[in-house]
């Protein structure tokens, strides 16, 4: 058999692959995250768009919006199989939002999981697609767990004390002072030698009466006439 009769009948054999295959292609192709980023895209009717997250122990804070009704679930390794399982009477998500324009989700990822957007009508209770579905995604990574809104609160009121407190020590600190004055200095009490009569800075009155000199003779007054 020559070169083109092997290919005459390799021809049907790679249709057939293809047709097989098709509902592969149509499910979307997988999209891994590892790490955050923002993306913007959008979703045929009867398509799906697909992300998978793998097992890393990061901490996955997520948000999705569309501007017309969706379907969102959360699948683990095991559940994503039996979502791709056409002869699976049922699918079991780990999160579902069906016939929404939102979605939030945040997790620590001990396993890996998958988020699938569907613009397809796969499920009795979901969205029946009418056309294009555009989305915005918000995927954050991180070692450290996202606070939530109460912690936040809390955090932000922890810090707005601190600041205050702060702000008070250093006006406390420049404000001018009222300076108090040294006191006055005390008079120094002497006590006179001959008598032991105790006087303040002068002569004692008793031994010393006004008008006599310190060597105790009167002194000269003279009178006018």
């Amino acid at each position: 058999m020559t070169y083109s009769g092997y290919l005459r009948k390799l021809i049907p054999i790679i249709v057939l692959l293809i047709i097989l295959c098709m509902p592969i292609l149509v499910q979307g192709q997988v999209t891994d995250i590892t790490a955050s980023f923002d993306y913007s895209g959008s979703i045929k009717s009867g398509e799906v768009k697909i992300f998978h997250f793998p097992g890393n122990d990061l901490y996955l804070e997520l948000k999705v919006t569309t501007d017309s009704a969706a379907d969102f679930y959360i699948f683990t390794e095991s559940g994503y199989d039996e979502y791709c399982d056409e002869s699976a009477a049922y699918f079991h998500p780990e999160e579902t939002a069906e016939r929404k324009t939102s979605f939030s989700w945040s997790k620590k990822l001990t396993q890996g999981y998958y988020l699938v957007i569907d613009n397809d009508y796969v499920s009795e209770s979901g969205t029946i697609p009418t056309g294009t579905v555009s989305y915005d995604i918000d995927v954050g990574l991180d070692v450290v767990r996202p606070l939530n809104p109460l912690q936040e609160n809390c955090f932000l009121i922890i810090v707005i004390i601190c600041v205050v407190i702060g702000a008070g020590i250093i006006w406390y600190l420049k404000a001018p002072k009222n300076v108090k004055l040294p006191p006055p200095p005390t008079a120094v009490k002497v006590k006179c030698p001959t008598c032991g009569f105790e006087t303040e800075n002068g002569p004692c009155p008793i031994c010393q009466p006004p008008g006599t000199h310190v060597s105790g003779q009167p002194s000269e007054v003279n009178i006018q006439q």
